[in-house]
C-alpha cells in the first residue's frame, strides 16, 4: 500500500491544517474582494461607531437579515471567484437592471390605473390616496430582491451611524 507523504511528525494536525490551508487562503482573497468592492460602492467602515452602540448593531443584524442582503450574499458568492475589475463590472449589470412594474411598460400600467381611479369621479382624496400607495407602496413591493438595494440599505446605514463618530 502507498501512503500520502505527511506534514505532520505525530498528529494528524498538520494534515488538517494543510487540507484547509487552501480554503482558507482563498477566503481571505473574496474577504479582500468584498471590502474592496464595498469601499468602490461608497459603503464606509463603520466598524468603529457601530461596535460602541448596542442599538445600532441590532439594527445592522437586522439589515443583514434582510431579503436583499440574502440575495447580496448570493449574488457576491456566485461572482467572489472573478477579480475585482470583474466584480465591479457585473455590479454595474446589476444596477442597471429594472423590475418590469418600474420599466416603462409597468409605469404606463400604473398611470392608466390612477386615471382610470381618477375618471370614476371619486374625488381627490381618493387620487392623493392611490397615487402615495403607488409611489410608496407598490414601488417598495415591486422592486424586488436584489444585490443593489442591499448596498442602497447598507450606504443609508452606514450614513446614519457615520456621523457619530
Amino acid at each position: 500500500m502507498g501512503s500520502r507523504p505527511s506534514t505532520s511528525t505525530g498528529s494528524p494536525i498538520g494534515d488538517c491544517i494543510s487540507l484547509k490551508f487552501v480554503r482558507l487562503s482563498k477566503g481571505r482573497d473574496v474577504l479582500q474582494n468584498l471590502w474592496n468592492f464595498l469601499d468602490v460602492a461608497g459603503v464606509p467602515d463603520i466598524s468603529g461607531p457601530l461596535l460602541a452602540d448596542k442599538e445600532e448593531i441590532a439594527k445592522f443584524l437586522k439589515l443583514t437579515r434582510s431579503r436583499h442582503a440574502e440575495v447580496f450574499r448570493q449574488w457576491f458568492h456566485e461572482n467572489a471567484h472573478l477579480t475585482e475589475k470583474d466584480i465591479l463590472k457585473e455590479y454595474i449589470d446589476v444596477l442597471h437592471q429594472t423590475p418590469w412594474i418600474q420599466g416603462t411598460s409597468g409605469r404606463a400600467l400604473r398611470i392608466v390605473a390612477s386615471l382610470g381611479l381618477g375618471a370614476l369621479g371619486l374625488g381627490w382624496i381618493v387620487d392623493a390616496a392611490a397615487s402615495t400607495i403607488d409611489h410608496f407602496v407598490v414601488d417598495k413591493f415591486a422592486r424586488g430582491r436584489g444585490a443593489k438595494f442591499f448596498i442602497e440599505d447598507l450606504r443609508k446605514f452606514s450614513g446614519r451611524i457615520a456621523p457619530r463618530q
